[in-house]
C-alpha cells in the first residue's frame, strides 16, 4: 500500500493520476486503487485548489485515521510518503508504527 502522509502538499494523487473521494463502508475508508495497490492521500479528500490548514492534534488525527481507519486489506508493505522535515507528522508516525526501513 501507499500512504501519502504529506497533508499540506499531497502529491501522490497527481503522480499516479488518481482522483475521486474514497468511499466509507462499515466505518472504514476504502482507499483508491492503483492497479492492485491501495493508495490513501489527503489529496482525495480536499479540492485541488484548496489548502489544508491543520495543526498538531488535527494532523495526528488525520494520520491516525489513514493508518487505522483505512481498509488496507492484506499488505506486504505499507510505503509512507513523508513530508520534508521532522515536524508533527514524522513524530506521530514514529509513535504509532514500528519502523522497519527508510529510504531518503
Amino acid at each position: 500500500g501507499l500512504m501519502d502522509a504529506d497533508i499540506y502538499g499531497p502529491s501522490i494523487p497527481h503522480l499516479l493520476n488518481l482522483e475521486g473521494r474514497p468511499e466509507v463502508i462499515d466505518g472504514k475508508i476504502q482507499p483508491r486503487m492503483f492497479g492492485s495497490m491501495p493508495v490513501m492521500s489527503m489529496g482525495f479528500l480536499v479540492e485541488k485548489d484548496q489548502a489544508v490548514i491543520f495543526r498538531g492534534p488535527m494532523l495526528h488525527g488525520s494520520i491516525t485515521q489513514f493508518l487505522r481507519d483505512t481498509n488496507w486489506g492484506p499488505l506486504d508493505y505499507l510505503i509512507i510518503d513523508m513530508p520534508p522535515g521532522t515536524g508533527d507528522i514524522a513524530l506521530t508516525l514514529s509513535q504509532l508504527l514500528p519502523l522497519t526501513g527508510a529510504v531518503v
